[in-house]
């Protein structure tokens, strides 16, 4: 990265729940002096999901593709700069910008998740804008982890499920098939013994 030397951006903590302060500095050092238009900080939180289906058969197959994309939050700030594009110059040497964030309570996000077929991350971008260069940019995941109180109201009702199937071949069918299934309550924690 030229007199770049070192572009990061650096939590106070690696975990952080719904409506806590996400803290940190980016830090920036460099080897020169350099002119600066904009530093600017995006934080994004957001699930996302792909998978596929294979539809038909024989000759007359496709497979269709599904994805989803859903946002919880987009922030973006100045940390330099402004829209003007007024050039500031670094000095070289070492320089700490703080920043926080407070992540949304309500409806609380869901905790950081990564499958095969998709995830719920968190992150924050930096990108330093020069004059005349190419932008600099860094991106950083931080780790949303929720408790869930299973003894709130909505996890200690029961659940319930009726699902009702017949099974088809040709000329022959089944009567159908009636699965019924209920638990106690909607919530457990690890070692809690359930009656059977």
């Amino acid at each position: 990265m030229g007199k770049v030397k070192k572009f990061a951006i650096v939590y106070d903590r690696p975990v952080y729940s719904s409506g806590e302060w996400v803290t940190g500095r980016i830090v920036v050092e460099l080897t020169d002096q350099i002119e600066v238009t904009a530093l600017k900080m995006h934080a994004k939180g957001q699930e996302y999901v792909r998978w596929t289906e294979r539809h038909g058969s024989s000759k007359h197959r496709h497979t269709r593709v599904y994805t989803q994309k859903l946002r919880y939050f987009k922030h973006k700030y100045w940390i330099i700069g402004s829209e003007s594009e007024e050039v500031t110059v670094l000095q070289s040497g070492r320089h700490e910008y703080p920043f926080s964030l407070v992540l949304p309570h309500v409806p609380p996000l869901p905790s950081s998740f990564k499958d095969h077929y998709g995830n719920v991350s968190y992150w924050m971008t930096a990108k330093l804008h020069r004059p005349w260069k190419l932008r600099a940019k860094v991106k950083e995941e931080f780790t949303v982890f929720n408790q869930i109180d299973i003894n709130s109201p909505g996890l200690l009702e029961p659940l319930m499920a009726t699902d009702e199937k017949t099974i088809c071949c040709w000329c022959c069918a089944s009567g159908p098939i009636i699965l019924n299934a209920k638990i106690e309550r909607k919530g457990y924690i690890v070692g809690k013994n359930r009656k059977h």
